[in-house]
């Protein structure tokens, strides 16, 4: 039987840029007895903008399209999942049918089927669905992940997501990993990764400046791994959940460093600087350049880079060349690419 005790209304999603530790501090929570918080659906960015949830003969489509990504990561390719499809259905239908009825009943279901009645849902991009989220919730609380944009590009870049303990699972197939490391390698670029960095950091601090902090909590990475107990205590005291000491011992999660097999906790000190050992002078040139003003605000210090007028012009000339090949290489992760990439320019350049 599930146990009331942790029983709250107010379900609990997980934000951030990319590669910012929202997988990490999904990991700590669902450590935890009293909630549990679903992986990646990009529902909100996505399903929901395919479909109009409200009409009753979509919702067929939305059950599928939640139970696809039961065991597949987001943008492989997906055999949908029918073990679940009858309850789903059966637990969706006893909502009151609003625009979001499907998406709530599956957070519900793969939470007490873990034993908890608390819910969340974590999607980085949904950073850019605060107020869809909200509108959707008013009673959630939104953790909002951030992290030094250098160490949030150095990880793209180099990203990895334990690959051999994802294939050993059988999640992945080695056509799976190569496909995912071909769009990794189109979509990067410095001056594209900056600019979504600074979008996504002007969304946080748009979202804190409208709706506060009783709904939206700021998470720095380099915080949590350097005083996790601390970190950790403040976030589940915001939470309304008490500290459970098995918190603090979590496995190394999604890292861009580490195959799967590393045997430390989640709470990496080196994770913060790593950056400085991997990007070059250049990198680093042109993404202080793009995000300045925020690494700044968040107390991220600057370093010094030879060259970096240089590096910037190259940077500048390729963007346009580099957002098409983005785009063509994500294609199959989001609908509407103009709508898609307006809500982040829009964002980005602080509208």
């Amino acid at each position: 039987m599930v146990s009331k005790i942790y029983e709250c209304k107010s379900p609990v999603f997980i934000v951030g840029p990319s590669r910012s530790g929202t997988e990490l501090v999904r990991s700590i929570l669902n450590k935890h007895s009293g909630i549990y918080i679903v992986g990646e659906t990009h529902y909100f960015d996505d399903l929901r903008t395919r479909l109009d949830p409200t009409i009753e003969a979509n919702q067929p489509a939305i059950v599928d399209g939640l139970l696809r990504i039961q065991n597949r990561p987001y943008g492989l390719p997906l055999t949908t999942d029918n073990v679940l499809r009858s309850e789903l259905v059966v637990r969706a239908a006893s909502h009151a049918g609003g625009i979001d009825s499907v998406f709530e009943a599956y957070c519900e279901m793969c939470a007490e089927h873990r034993g908890k009645v608390r819910w969340g849902e974590k999607t980085p991009r949904h950073i850019f669905r605060i107020e869809e989220i909200l509108e959707g919730f008013p009673a959630a609380k939104i953790i909002i992940m951030v992290r030094d944009a250098r160490s949030v590009i150095a990880s793209y870049r180099d990203w990895s997501a334990g690959i051999d303990k994802l294939v050993a699972r059988g999640r992945l197939t080695a056509e799976d990993i190569s496909r995912e490391s071909r769009r990794v390698r189109a979509s990067y670029h410095p001056l594209v990764l900056g600019l979504l960095w600074n979008a996504a950091i002007n969304c946080a601090l748009r979202a804190r400046r409208k709706h506060g902090s009783a709904r939206i909590y700021t998470q720095q990475f380099e915080n949590l791994i350097v005083n996790p107990r601390e970190e950790i205590e403040r976030l589940l005291w915001w939470l309304e959940l008490p500290f459970e000491p098995d918190l603090l011992e979590v496995p190394v999660i999604n890292s861009s460093y580490s195959n799967g097999g590393d045997s430390r906790t989640g709470f990496q000190q080196e994770a913060h600087s790593r950056w400085l050992d991997t990007l070059t002078e250049s990198e680093v040139a042109v993404i202080q350049l793009v995000c300045a003003r925020h690494l700044q605000r968040f107390n991220y210090k600057m370093t010094v880079v030879r060259g970096g007028w240089s590096a910037i012009i190259c940077a500048v000339a390729t963007l346009g060349v580099a957002a098409v090949k983005a785009t063509f290489a994500n294609r199959g992760r989001f609908y509407g690419v103009s709508k898609y990439i307006l809500v982040r320019l829009r964002s980005a350049i602080g509208l």
